[in-house]
């Protein structure tokens, strides 16, 4: 009887070996190309990481400004070295 429970347990396992093998590989090709609805997803997640940003271009500062804090820093510094220019 115990013969009989091993030899259909071995039995059953090396008909579950090519499927279990295949399945293997299978899994392997999904994580060396992503599926096109995993794609879609990381480019959707990507735009979304950049929303912030473009919502950032509208704040930046015109060349008007940015010349004015430019020069306002080179005042700080010169001030903190004791009114010393290079």
């Amino acid at each position: 009887m115990r013969r009989l429970a091993v030899l259909l347990l071995a039995g059953l396992l090396l008909a579950q070996g090519p499927a279990l093998a295949q399945q293997k590989d299978r899994t392997r090709a999904e994580r060396q190309e992503p599926s096109s609805r995993e794609r879609d997803r990381r480019q959707t997640l990507t735009r979304e990481r950049s929303s912030p940003d473009e919502r950032h271009r509208d704040q930046r500062f015109t060349p008007a400004e940015r010349d004015k804090l430019r020069q306002d820093l080179m005042d700080a510094n010169q001030s903190m070295r004791g009114g010393r220019a290079k």
